[in-house]
């Protein structure tokens, strides 16, 4: 199947509408409900205003209602990308960010696989935007590499992108912001565990759901981005609601890929709807086996419908030795140069 990517100007004019649009869109529904302030961005905003005072976030946010405090569940290198949004207010802030994610997401998308535009029309990405997410962003990370370092705002879904496109740059960028957030709170990552032990909502990996397991088959054509991807995603942490796991629309290759997994996730989320109320907090279980058979078994498919390409040689040329730690799988990546052939 042949798709043309959009050029840098059309795809730099599609980001701006796209972002303007959803940052309107959530600027009136955050200010029509101003008790919600930022949704799950406030915790980031909140952390961010208090690392730049010089106080400790984790310290600084016990335990209180949604929105209104609570505990700092995300890395302290989450606070640090939030910073540039610390200043502002906070309906204004999580608007922004919204606005400048989905813009992200949608440069990256008309650029290297115009056919992911469907996942701007999932349940994944919906709910991202209704809560104010940063699966967005860290979408546009695995497909842009000047983004790459942004996989530190969510390592489990920073793990996912790494996975689909490992990159040099990507690396040291991390450990760069790592670093950081070492000297500014040296004891951050101990206090970020202290935290999520005491989080309500259960954020377990897709292996331990019922027909999780189905992720794993990701193992089997692990020499695919998509394999390695979906395999990360198996076993990563995540919240039992669609938005975490908007990633696994980069497994789709052509528009039938893409188009299949929307349907099916739709009919998996329009499912956990249609047998609400859930208590995702003491028993996620039915909610998890819905999500699991709209998104983990097709996406399974999808992989195991592809084979595994053949084995880089073991001694690399001279020129190719920098490469030899990670997998050179970015010219597996589709190029903004010319037509893609997406199989």
């Amino acid at each position: 199947m042949i798709t043309r990517v959009i050029s840098s100007r059309g795809a730099a004019l599609l980001a701006v509408t796209v972002g303007c649009l959803l940052g309107w869109w959530c600027y009136v529904r955050l200010t029509a409900n101003p008790g919600t302030r930022a949704l799950d961005f406030t915790y980031a905003w909140r952390a961010a205003g208090h690392l730049l005072a010089g106080r400790d976030p984790y310290a600084s946010m016990p335990r209180a209602p949604y929105t209104a405090g609570g505990l700092f569940l995300y890395p302290l290198t989450t606070a640090l990308v939030a910073t540039p949004f610390a200043s502002l207010k906070v309906v204004i802030a999580g608007s922004v960010f919204f606005a400048l994610s989905s813009a992200a997401m949608a440069y990256a998308v008309a650029r290297r696989a115009p056919h992911l535009a469907l996942a701007f029309f999932s349940p994944a990405f919906v709910l991202a935007y209704y809560n104010i997410q940063w699966s967005p962003l860290v979408f546009a990370s695995a497909l842009l590499p000047a983004l790459g370092w942004l996989c530190v705002a969510k390592p489990n879904l920073g793990l996912e992108a790494f996975a689909y496109a490992p990159r040099w740059s990507t690396v040291s960028g991390a450990v760069a912001i790592g670093v950081l957030a070492l000297a500014l709170e040296p004891r951050w990552p101990l206090d970020w565990l202290a935290h999520l032990r005491q989080q309500e909502a259960p954020h377990d990996p897709p292996l331990l759901w019922p027909l999780g397991l189905v992720g794993l088959a990701g193992l089997l054509r692990w020499r695919t981005r998509e394999g390695r991807l979906l395999a990360v995603a198996t076993i990563a942490p995540a919240m039992s609601l669609p938005y975490d796991h908007l990633l696994l629309w980069l497994i789709a290759r052509t528009w039938r890929e893409a188009a299949l997994l929307t349907v099916t996730s739709w009919c998996g989320y329009l499912a956990v709807l249609a047998t609400a109320p859930h208590d995702l907090t003491k028993a996620p279980q039915l909610t998890q086996l819905l999500l699991a058979l709209g998104l983990y078994l097709p996406a399974a498919g999808i992989v195991l419908a592809r084979r595994n390409p053949p084995l880089e040689p073991t001694s690399p040329r001279p020129a190719d030795r920098r490469d030899v730690a990670i997998p050179r799988i970015q010219t597996d990546v589709p190029s903004p140069s010319k037509h893609q052939t997406l199989r």
